[in-house]
């Protein structure tokens, strides 16, 4: 069949999708092509790339375009002018997220005994442009339409494109791997990122799949039913077809997670919730230190790909174990080129996010990135319970990047894993506060008349009806 037929087919269907979910009263700030902007960028190539002037990869892991470099110093201009005139909003957020400031400014401390100190500020800031492009998508006038726009916006466009470069652009959506095997990458560089944001949209489908199943008073019930439907259906095909086992499972056990902590049955129980998050997560660690044979059944090594390996060495050449080499910059340079000689010349990453933190920032950034997860975690559950619509999807997130974090590098800048650890973290922070608030309700509600309020009707009740 001629490309050009599918390709054809491929744009009618991502306008189809569009239309099938598009929602008129939805009012959402032109602001918000930023962040959808960045995450197209993120979740596939870069622009040299794309637009087929990037040189090779640099061995040492130092080198970048000064196309890329301009590109991502206007976005994070822009999106420091656009959140400039909602700086209350922004103050207010990062108030209540003092772990997330505590760890990002340990990684800025951390040029000062970095061997590498122009590469550390160049990564931080990037780190700084992945916060500011979720606080333009929570200080937005409807957070909640904000998040679905910007998941709707960049998957509909990256999901199913993957399979159209895969199956006819084979130059710029296959590659050759080590072994000579052909490696499907759809729209992005390799598999596993390929994995990555069939992840991340495919919980976002689910999501909405699931919003829409729900709501059975929905007037465009049926038709967001078959748009996430279908994108659930090219998820699911292109995981099977890049073999990303990783992204797999963790679609799987955070979907799952989704699913059953939005039911009322699940969530009018706390511990209910905590019981399904320590099982999803002692599923994806028990055949890493319990039975690692299990992977075998998949078909794949006990070593994880070499993975084992890897995590064998690196710890190796830390030479100060409590501050580590500086922020994103033990990779990179000499070490880097040393760790080919030894691993891999394909060797890129510690395929372990956990242990990337320790290598760069050492135990104490292992600390702060440790109570970012054990606060974030707690926001996140207050939010489920506040408002299990969007609290739903926060914990998936939250969920699905710690999975990842096992046998891959999430916690990256410039990567939709980070984006979205960062989102859903933030994004619960206000439930954290919510509490007081309803006790000042009840107290309102005490001296409200009876007749006035029988017939009120609060958010929370519209929310849960």
């Amino acid at each position: 069949m001629p490309y050009q037929i599918p390709t054809l087919l491929c744009i009618i269907g991502i306008l189809g999708l569009y239309l099938l979910d598009r929602e008129k009263n939805a009012k959402v700030s032109k602001t918000l092509w930023l962040p959808v902007i960045y995450l197209l960028i993120i979740g596939s190539r870069s622009v040299s790339q794309w637009l087929g002037i990037a040189p090779p990869e640099a061995e040492n892991g130092v080198y970048a375009t000064p196309l890329d470099a301009a590109v991502q110093l206007v976005l994070l201009a822009l999106a420091f002018i656009a959140l400039i005139f909602k700086w209350r909003k922004v103050v207010s957020l990062l108030r209540g997220n003092g772990s997330i400031l505590m760890f990002y400014s340990y990684a800025a401390v951390s040029i000062i005994w970095s061997d590498f100190p122009y590469q550390t500020f160049k990564h931080w800031t990037k780190a700084v442009e992945d916060l500011l492009m979720v606080l333009i998508v929570l200080t937005d006038r409807d957070p909640v339409m904000a998040v679905r726009r910007v998941l709707t916006r960049v998957g509909f466009i990256l999901i199913p494109i993957s399979p159209l470069l895969s199956m006819y652009y084979p130059t710029l959506g296959r590659r050759f791997t080590k072994s000579g095997d052909v490696e499907y990458i759809g729209v992005t560089v390799q598999k596993n990122q390929l994995g990555v944001i069939c992840l991340i949209f495919g919980l976002g489908s689910l999501w909405c799949f699931l919003r829409a199943y729900r709501d059975r008073t929905g007037v465009v019930r049926s038709r967001r039913l078959l748009a996430h439907g279908t994108m659930l259906g090219i998820v699911a095909w292109l995981l099977n077809m890049c073999h990303s086992l990783t992204s797999s499972v963790s679609l799987v056990l955070a979907g799952s997670v989704m699913a059953l902590a939005s039911r009322r049955s699940t969530r009018a129980k706390p511990a209910r919730v905590h019981l399904l998050v320590v099982a999803a997560l002692c599923i994806a660690l028990f055949p890493l230190f319990v039975a690692p044979s299990l992977v075998e059944s998949m078909g794949r090594s006990t070593t994880f790909s070499g993975r084992t390996e890897i995590w064998r060495v690196l710890p190796g050449l830390v030479r100060n174990h409590w501050v580590g080499a500086g922020y994103e910059t033990f990779l990179v340079g000499p070490r880097l080129v040393e760790l080919k000689g030894i691993i891999d010349q394909t060797f890129q990453e510690a395929h372990n996010g956990y242990l990337e933190v320790y290598l760069n920032l050492g135990w104490i950034g292992v600390s702060l990135f440790a109570f970012v997860v054990i606060t974030g975690y707690r926001k996140v559950f207050a939010a489920l319970r506040q408002d299990p619509a969007i609290g739903s999807l926060n914990l998936a997130f939250f969920v699905a990047v710690l999975i990842e974090g096992l046998t891959e590098a999430p916690f990256r800048m410039l990567t939709p894993t980070w984006f979205v650890l960062l989102w859903a973290i933030i994004g619960a922070s206000k439930a954290v506060r919510q509490p007081s608030v309803r006790m000042r309700k009840d107290i309102d509600e005490r001296v409200v008349p009876v007749s006035s309020a029988s017939t009120a009707t609060t958010p929370a009740d519209v929310k849960f009806a």
